[in-house]
């Protein structure tokens, strides 16, 4: 998804803190600044898994936030269209842990959600995406590019588009056996994907069309594999079109153990370090005023307790705390979020 610096979206909340809890819904507040994060709950789903919930918070004051959803539902790899109005998110409750979860729509106006399906030949089917690898937004935010779930016993993957008025699919790229899958829009018209089709691990610019129109020539995308275990590489990708530069996790097992957030451009001229590499810090995106919002998790073996959010400053480089257990103690912890 393009992020720039956008009309911010009027919308109201509900005010909490830690002294209060979920149902004082006597405070009214209108904010014009809302991030979005998916949060975990202590109370566990029927799978044993924990529950789940949406939570708008105000960027200029986090002690001021409201829980838009919270059920038997999953709200993972939330992702915010660019007109601000709806929340993509992957559920893998509804189609059982382990599985391909499926995609859900939240409207941040009306407060609505559903499970998204497709319509195949007269029938409509489950939308199904990937885990852990986002959709990412058209400009005019309605519709997205996503890909399918690892195949079994196979890394095969495509692109495809699902148009939110007609409910349809389309195939924008696919090449078996390979793994072809979109991260980002780096223009109105113009995809930043992965593909393995010439090269084993390569990223490209390509047309809406499924069309490469250039390899990128980023030594900093490299990836280094030992063994078969990946010691080096970036994860989590986030464009700013604005300043034309990405925001990534950076992992490198021969300098830090976990993961730093970085910012590079496309072609490798500016790549900058943030963070210490001692905790798993995930899920950059930029926000409105060009700063980077992401998840710190410091539980090694499990990424819902005891993660929040953090920003940084680019400016200054400074990373304050922004949203956590502090603010509502009723979570355990963060997963992603998005502005």
């Amino acid at each position: 998804m393009i992020k720039q610096v956008s009309p911010y979206l009027l919308i109201t909340f509900v005010v909490f803190s830690s002294s209060c809890g979920l149902l004082d819904r006597d405070k009214q507040l209108t904010i014009d600044n809302p991030v979005y994060a998916n949060v975990f709950f202590e109370k566990t789903h029927p799978n044993g898994a924990p529950v789940q919930g949406i939570v708008a918070i105000n960027y200029d004051n986090p002690k001021e936030f409201k829980l838009l959803a919270s059920d038997t539902s999953a709200y993972n790899n939330l992702r915010l269209s660019p007109d601000g109005e709806k929340l993509i998110y992957t559920d893998k409750y509804i189609t059982g842990l382990g599985s391909a979860p499926q995609h859900g729509l939240y409207n941040t106006v009306t407060g609505k959600k559903e499970l998204l399906n497709v319509t195949i030949g007269g029938r409509e089917d489950a939308l199904v995406g990937h885990e852990s690898i986002n959709v990412v937004w058209n400009e005019d935010s309605d519709g997205f590019y996503y890909t399918n779930p690892n195949q079994a016993f196979s890394a095969i993957q495509s692109i495809f588009y699902y148009d939110l008025e007609t409910r349809k699919v389309n195939i924008i790229k696919e090449s078996r056996p390979h793994a072809i899958y979109p991260i980002d829009m780096i223009s109105k018209d113009t995809l930043f994907v992965f593909s393995n089709e010439f090269d084993r691990h390569s990223y490209y610019i390509m047309t809406l069309k499924g069309e490469y129109i250039s390899k990128i020539n980023n030594s900093n995308f490299e990836y280094v594999n030992t063994d078969g275990l990946w010691k080096k590489g970036l994860i989590d990708f986030d464009w700013n079109d604005s300043l034309k530069l990405f925001t990534a996790s950076y992992f490198n097992q021969e300098e830090f153990d976990r993961f730093k957030i970085i910012i590079t451009d496309l072609e490798g001229n500016i790549f900058k370090e943030f963070t210490s590499g001692v905790h798993a810090n995930r899920n950059p995106t930029w926000t409105n005023d060009g700063n980077i919002i992401f998840t710190e998790q410091r539980d090694f073996y499990d990424t819902q307790i005891e993660s929040e959010l953090k920003i940084i400053d680019l400016e200054t480089g400074k990373i304050t705390p922004f949203f956590s257990k502090r603010e509502y103690p009723e979570i355990t912890g963060i997963g992603t979020s998005d502005q």
